[in-house]
């Protein structure tokens, strides 16, 4: 028994379910979600910075504990020993 036409059209289409044609681009709405997601991204990166800043001023940089060959010693070890 032949298909119904209904079932027919159904069955020969490329991608059922899809949209037939392309979405219509939003460009004011894209530009909005690029700005959005830079002006996050930026504000993150101030706050790491801060953070940073804030850490090099009380005198525990983590950064530079790996640079200086580790963490400084606490001052009681530094005062008791030998110093030649």
């Amino acid at each position: 028994m032949p298909p119904s036409p209904a079932e027919s059209d159904a069955t020969h289409e490329p991608n059922p379910g899809a949209p037939s044609m392309p979405r219509k681009p939003n460009y004011r709405w894209e530009r909005q979600q690029r700005d959005r997601d830079k002006a996050a991204k930026k504000a993150a990166k101030r706050e790491e910075k801060a953070a940073r800043r804030a850490a090099r001023s009380a005198g525990n940089d983590p950064d530079l504990a790996d640079i200086e060959g580790g963490a400084k010693p606490p001052e009681s070890e530094a005062d008791e020993s030998p110093k030649e």
